[in-house]
């Protein structure tokens, strides 16, 4: 997953600018700038959208299951922890299942891959 930098400069780099992509070669500096700023002041880049196809490590069950992002949420009432995401997963062994999560335990539990899922779950058993 990328983290909240390099997310929110792929998001600035993809607008359009009076209905025309940016030049990125002309505006690369400019764009960091604005999202080193944006972050700096309270911007929140979620680590995904709606809709995004994942694969989710549910631990009670040593399973990695295909998921769906279905919703992102600010939670007001959880200050230290705004960000919340919801899933809906498959399991072999539970069946279809839904969660919420915060944004930094969707970064550790779910990825892009089913490959990338399998390879940070081996690194976690050897290290």
């Amino acid at each position: 997953m990328q983290n909240d930098r390099d997310r929110l400069i792929e998001l600035l780099k993809s607008a359009p600018l009076c209905g025309q992509p940016f030049d990125k070669q002309y505006f690369d500096g400019t764009i960091e700038k604005i999202a080193d700023y944006l972050l700096a002041n309270g911007v929140i880049a979620p680590p995904c959208k709606v809709g995004d196809d994942i694969y989710f490590y549910k631990a009670e069950i040593n399973e990695i299951c295909p998921a769906k992002v279905i919703g992102i949420y600010n939670r007001f009432y959880t200050p230290s922890m705004p960000l919340w995401i919801e899933i809906s997963y498959e399991s072999k062994t539970i069946g279809r299942q839904a969660c919420e999560m915060t944004s930094d335990v969707f970064k550790l539990l779910c990825h892009l891959t089913k490959e990338e899922a399998e390879k940070v779950l081996k690194e976690g058993e050897s290290g």
